[in-house]
């Protein structure tokens, strides 16, 4: 290589300065020396627009590296909170847990409402409201959401106090975002109604009653379940239009939308059937969910919106 020739970076041709600068001073001395004026504005004018050329390409240059120094674009917590919750969503429809329904609070889509259907074992027959609740970190967190009930389960995974159902033994190394979701938890819930873990109990007195005494628990357990069917129909405790509201069966109102949501009927139909109901029962169709429970066979009947 020649004194004074450089090569860019990575091989690729660049500006050489110190090239530029050598010519410059002997063009100039070169002008200075002769005699001709119009020489002189020949040189100075190619002189100039080396410059500019040379201002031109520096300036493409420091464009190009701008553009691919760009940070990457970033998204508020909010935003990334939303649309995980929004994908977890999502999967929990597709998953169809059986006895098992969620909605998102209207005021705040990291709060969902919830009521389980348990159809068969000791708890048969109990319809149990309750809060899932997703942390504000969530997905990147080892946080777990929590599963609180409205009203005191007698179980031995189920606190008496807080009335949260224990999350811990089953995800024992915290929330791991892409391997955990939130049907996980609602699995854990569904299964804790058929599952007992007497070994690592949050209630203890429910964990000895069903080693020691069976009866004694099934008997605590028959007044769980009977006094959550008493109060199935008590208005809730928060005004969300999301929350989970149930009305009594009543056949002359129910019967006809019942067959028709059996019949596929789209929900146009049933919106503006369900909008001309009896003045008499609290049903409102934007605030209500469409979903009714027979008292005797405990078969939950709701409307398709797939």
């Amino acid at each position: 290589m020649s004194n004074g020739e450089s090569v860019a970076p990575n091989g690729a041709e660049g500006i050489d300065f110190e090239s530029e600068e050598l010519a410059t001073a002997s063009a100039i001395d070169s002008a200075t020396e002769s005699s001709d004026e119009a020489e002189k504005t020949t040189i100075m004018r190619k002189l100039t627009q080396s410059v500019t050329d040379g201002v031109e390409v520096g300036s493409d240059m420091a464009s190009a590296s701008a553009t691919i120094a760009a940070p990457p674009m970033l998204f508020d917590e909010e935003t990334v909170l939303l649309h995980a919750i929004t994908a977890e969503y999502n999967a929990v429809a597709k998953q169809g847990l059986e006895g098992v329904y969620v909605l998102p609070a209207a005021t705040d889509p990291s709060e969902w409402f919830g009521v389980i259907f348990v159809r068969r074992g000791v708890y048969l027959g109990a319809i149990l409201r309750f809060t899932l609740r997703i942390p504000t970190t969530f997905p990147n967190t080892k946080e777990l959401p929590t599963i609180t009930f409205d009203l005191n389960v007698f179980h031995p995974n189920i606190d008496a106090k807080t009335h949260r159902l224990d999350m811990s033994r089953h995800f024992p190394d915290g929330w791991k975002a892409g391997t955990h979701h939130l049907y996980h938890t609602l699995l854990v819930l569904q299964r804790t109604f058929f599952k007992f873990d007497t070994a690592n109990p949050v209630n203890a007195e429910a964990a000895a009653l069903l080693e020691t005494d069976r009866d004694r628990y099934k008997a605590l357990v028959t007044e769980c379940v009977r006094h959550s069917r008493e109060v199935v129909y008590d208005p809730p405790t928060t005004c969300d239009q999301h929350v989970l509201k149930f009305t009594p069966w009543d056949a002359s109102v129910h019967e006809a939308i019942r067959k028709k949501m059996l019949n596929a009927m789209n929900f146009n139909e049933l919106s503006t059937m369900s909008s001309s109901m009896s003045a008499s029962t609290s049903f409102d169709p934007h605030h209500s969910g469409l979903s009714w429970v027979d008292a005797n066979e405990l078969v939950l009947l709701a409307d398709d919106m797939s």
